[in-house]
């Protein structure tokens, strides 16, 4: 980390870090609740998030529970996912194999020589 990162991250208060990837609270919808970041700053507005930009403000809250539910949703699928690959063993790969054929023209095409001169001898 450079000096200038150091000292940006000491000089942060630490009561509002919520995590290792907490947000910077100025980053933030302006509707209160909103999971997201604001995306769309028109002229004599706060700064939103696409989702309540566009809308009439009576519907903010309705928006504001379908994005609260849209995260929680994708955080349990996320959470399921990884337990699922958890509990998995990993798949073994196999080495690709080359197609089995008999033709005298495949052999030679793929450099299966002691085949054709086998045929040759026996012939």
């Amino acid at each position: 980390m450079s000096g200038y990162g150091k000292a940006r991250e000491d000089a942060k208060d630490p009561r509002e870090a919520t995590g290792p990837k907490s947000i910077d609270p100025d980053l933030m919808c302006r509707v209160e609740g909103c999971p997201n970041r604001w995306s769309v700053h028109r002229d004599g507005w706060q700064p939103l998030c696409s989702a309540h930009a566009w809308a009439h403000p009576k519907a903010w809250p309705r928006i504001t529970q379908e994005q609260v539910e849209w995260v929680e949703q994708h955080q349990r699928y996320g959470e399921t996912m990884a337990a699922q690959r958890a509990s998995s063993p990993p798949v073994p790969r196999r080495a690709p194999q080359a197609p089995q054929s008999s033709s005298r023209a495949w052999r030679a095409l793929h450099g299966v020589v002691e085949d054709i001169e086998t045929d040759r001898e026996g012939a």
